[in-house]
């Protein structure tokens, strides 16, 4: 068994084995796409690789390493360009958090386009690189769309 109901609340707590489990597959998961990159830069060295994290992988660790696993501190590690994770502009948010841990230039935010309504530069923490994110079915994000 994986995990352990506790209580009545219904909450749930892992076995040490789903832990060990859960780490090694972050670790071989990881070790194939290192691999995949290494292939590819082969070809073609000039290319820029991200790998997207989700937001729970900063705002909450150990879920996001049963849920998705995906371990922020581990893929510090690997030769990725950019760690990017979807995120909000205000300054209590995800970015100041995941640039402490990412630490470096190596950090994209992922956002909504719609978000920056002041029109104003966001303050983003130093190093960190901001994206528009397209909403599915919005018009493309050109000169000529918006």
């Amino acid at each position: 068994m994986l995990w352990l109901r506790q209580g009545q609340d219904q909450t749930f707590t892992y076995a040490p084995e789903f832990w060990r489990w859960v780490g090694w597959k972050q670790r071989e998961q990881t070790k194939v796409l290192d691999g995949v990159m290494g292939a590819v830069r082969a070809s073609y060295p000039a290319l820029k690789v991200a790998v997207e994290v989700h937001p729970e992988t900063i705002t909450n660790p150990q879920q996001a390493l049963a849920s998705y696993a995906e371990e922020l501190l581990d893929l510090r590690r690997y030769q990725y360009d950019y760690i990017a994770v979807a995120g909000l502009l205000s300054p209590d948010s995800v970015a100041v958090k995941a640039a402490e841990i990412v630490r470096g230039d190596r950090l994209v935010l992922l956002v909504d386009p719609g978000e920056n309504k002041s029109g104003k530069p966001p303050t983003l923490p130093p190093g960190t690189g901001l994206i528009y994110k397209e909403k599915a079915g919005a018009a493309p994000l050109t000169k000529q769309g918006r």
